[in-house]
C-alpha cells in the first residue's frame, strides 16, 4: 500500500490531502501537525489515517510532503537527513531523493535546497 506523509495540515497540506484522497482513495495518509486539535479533526473527517506531532513516520512513507513555513521545512530537511545518516550512514542527498514535494507560499524547491545546504 502506498503511504503519503504530510507534515502541516493547514490550508495547503489539507488541500493536497483532499486531492490525494479524491484521486487515490486507497492511499494511506499519515498527517503531522503541531496542533493536536487539528490532527483530531483531520482523523474525524477522514482526511488522514494516522497522526503524529513529529517526523516519526516519515521514513516509512513512499511520499513526503512538507507543507509548513520555510523555516520549518529547512529544519525538517535537516532532521530527516540527520536521522537517515544515523540509521543508515547515508549522505544528505540520498534522503532528499525521497522528499518529493516542498510546499509553502512562495517557496520553490531550489530555494529550499539552497537554504537546507547552508
Amino acid at each position: 500500500m502506498t503511504t503519503v506523509f504530510v507534515k502541516g495540515l493547514g490550508l495547503i497540506g489539507s488541500t493536497l490531502i483532499r486531492a490525494i484522497r479524491q484521486q487515490h482513495p486507497q492511499y494511506r495518509i499519515v498527517g503531522s501537525d503541531i496542533s493536536t486539535a487539528t490532527l483530531d479533526f483531520a482523523i474525524e473527517q477522514g482526511l488522514i489515517d494516522d497522526a503524529g506531532t513529529n517526523l516519526y513516520q516519515a521514513d516509512q512513507a513512499d511520499f513526503i510532503i512538507l507543507a509548513g513555513p520555510v523555516s520549518a521545512i529547512v529544519k525538517d530537511l535537516h532532521d530527516l537527513a540527520e536521522k537517515k545518516k544515523r540509521e543508515e550512514r547515508r549522505s544528505y542527498p540520498e534522503i532528499l531523493q525521497k522528499l518529493t514535494l516542498y510546499l509553502e507560499a512562495g517557496l520553490t524547491v531550489r530555494s529550499a535546497f539552497c537554504r537546507g545546504a547552508e
